[in-house]
């Protein structure tokens, strides 16, 4: 088979990716909007503070730590200009640039579930070199993980940026641009590096991610400093070193309920089940998924609900959990689907 045969190919499968994608997932961008324009179910509520960037009446800055996300709701304002305002029969005494405003972050937080999928796909099939197939699966299963996120607010803008650090995490100068930025969209992203590129670099001796977890630990600095320096009212508590510990015990002192199982055990349950899974075809094939992935980032996990517990986001940790599931997705997705075919791993074969 010729070489552009081969590359038509694989951009045939890119489109039917996509096609399959946009029918699988449309409905969330309506099923977002729907949620938040009839406030259903709680959620940590942006529009107020999309208003507020655009200067319309009704907008608002938010408490600590919403207001420090500007970018994350920045990214939202050319959608508040070009998505069409859609009303709903039942819902009455709403403000019009309210709803604007929730269409624009609900088409916003859709676009990013999509190219979370996307990326999923590639870093699958490019760096990991699994087949279209396993690409599939770890696509598709990123759509059905997001609902675990607070995808009603700006969470999947963050796991895209994540996941797209992910795919440049061999390219410094891509990495450092988009690590630095990310101080401005979410803490959370500086935070799960900060641990993943520390670990390798102190457990796995991987000397090349010193700068890649210096410059994270630098963007999550600035994260850090932007709260002490710039006072901005709400969540005090997360920022009391000294209430950490009492924090984590008492959200470990509470698990047991029907809520807590709902909303954390069974999240952080789906993302260990996932980080094991990537652990072991890792284990299968360490010359060609060394280079993009490391057993010590089994410490982003438990690193990540450590803190989630000592700052006490009370019912969330099963929410921000999801912040780490690229890590662990395109590896997991490639077990996945080498089991479903009754496959031999690559280094067993003859």
């Amino acid at each position: 088979m010729s070489r552009d045969a081969v590359k038509s190919g694989s951009q045939l499968k890119g489109m039917l990716l996509l096609v399959l994608l946009v029918l699988c997932s449309y409905w969330i961008f309506i099923d977002t909007y729907r949620i938040n324009a009839f406030n259903i179910v709680p959620h940590d509520d942006y529009a107020p503070y999309l208003l507020y960037i655009v200067g319309e009446d009704g907008g608002k800055m938010p408490g600590s730590p919403f207001a420090y996300r500007a970018l994350s709701v920045a990214v939202a304002v050319p959608f508040y200009y070009v998505v069409p305002v859609y009303k709903f029969s039942l819902l009455e005494d709403i403000d019009t640039e309210y709803l604007r405003a929730i269409g624009a972050l609900a088409m916003v937080s859709y676009l990013s579930i999509l190219i979370s999928c996307v990326l999923i796909f590639l870093i699958v099939t490019r760096q990991f070199r699994g087949s279209a197939s396993a690409g599939l699966v770890g696509a598709l299963g990123t759509v059905l993980l997001m609902q675990f996120s607070g995808y009603k607010g700006v969470d999947p803008v963050a796991i895209m940026l994540i996941c797209l650090l992910i795919y440049n995490s061999r390219n410094l100068a891509v990495f450092a641009v988009l690590i630095l930025l990310s101080a401005g969209f979410n803490e959370k992203i500086s935070l799960v590096f900060s641990i993943a590129m520390t670990a390798r670099y102190i457990f796995a001796r991987e000397q090349r991610v010193l700068p890649y977890a210096a410059l994270s630990i630098t963007a999550f600095g600035i994260c850090l400093l932007a709260r002490v320096v710039i006072e901005i009212p709400g969540n005090e508590h997360q920022m009391q070193v000294q209430s950490f510990i009492s924090n984590a015990l008492a959200n470990i002192g509470n698990l047991v309920s029907l809520k807590r199982f709902i909303l954390e055990i069974v999240p952080v349950t789906t993302i260990s089940i996932l980080c094991v899974l990537a652990v072991k075809e890792h284990r299968e094939n360490t010359a060609v998924y060394g280079r993009y992935f490391s057993v010590t980032d089994v410490s982003v996990l438990i690193g990540y609900v450590l803190v989630m517990l000592a700052v006490g986001v009370r019912y969330n940790t099963g929410r921000l959990v999801m912040f780490c599931a690229p890590f662990y997705i395109p590896l997991a997705a490639i077990h996945i689907e080498r089991l479903a075919r009754g496959l031999r791993p690559a280094s067993s074969l003859p």
